[in-house]
């Protein structure tokens, strides 16, 4: 078991400035204690520079700072889904770092994906709050196959592919909105929503991504202040 010290204790950032603060530092206490139980790290600044450094362009600073904030959001997203997942899911949480730890450093980004993927997304989504809806997000993937944009190819997916990406949208964002329940970012997660939905029905994956730049504006925006 791993000690607990600065690398070990889970780092998830929360602005709060609202009577639903507390609320939110009781989740994040509740996803501290699961990060303790199962020895699963967090966030390095030092070790996440030193992959940026590895994968960014030499001299690009804005592209390491980009990766930089990428390699938070991947921690961000992994400690939450390994909270919601418990104990459980140790043994794939443990396996996914491993393969994606190298020279003792971790790409939280592909962790976090290899979670996401080898954790019965589909499943998992339908019992969430809210439903996960299949057959809409079938229906998305299907109107997505024939759509054509000037200039941009489609990679083709397997069977079942689009809809288990959907899937792991609407978990993330799920597990996002309880991390975070300040107003103002409840807010922009509507917006987020509102805006990637044709026909009502949402695009997951879109929304997602969304919401992660919301969170990401809520800690640059401390900055400014």
């Amino acid at each position: 078991m791993m000690g607990e010290s600065s690398s070990t204790r889970l780092n998830v950032v929360l602005i709060a400035r609202s009577p639903d603060r507390l609320r939110g530092l009781m989740f994040l206490s509740l996803i501290a204690l699961a990060a303790a139980a199962t020895a699963q790290p967090g966030f390095d600044s030092a070790m996440a520079t030193k992959v940026c450094l590895k994968d960014a362009r030499e001299g690009d600073l804005n592209e390491q700072m980009t990766c930089m904030e990428r390699q938070l959001e991947g921690q961000r997203r992994f400690a939450l889904l390994a909270a919601h997942l418990g104990a459980d899911a140790e043994p794939v949480s443990r396996r996914c770092l491993a393969k994606w730890t190298e020279d003792q450093l971790i790409d939280w980004q592909m962790s976090a994906s290899c979670l996401e993927e080898e954790s019965t997304p589909l499943t998992d989504a339908v019992r969430l709050p809210g439903a996960f809806d299949a057959a809409a997000a079938d229906r998305l993937c299907k109107a997505q196959e024939t759509e054509t944009t000037p200039g941009i190819q489609r990679l083709p997916k397997a069977p079942g592919e689009c809809v288990r990406d959907q899937a792991i949208g609407y978990r993330s964002f799920a597990l996002l909105k309880q991390a975070y329940q300040d107003k103002a970012i409840a807010v922009a997660f509507s917006v987020c929503r509102a805006r990637w939905e044709s026909d009502g029905i949402p695009d997951w994956v879109m929304v997602e991504s969304c919401a992660q730049d919301q969170v990401r504006a809520v800690e640059r925006l401390k900055d400014f202040k």
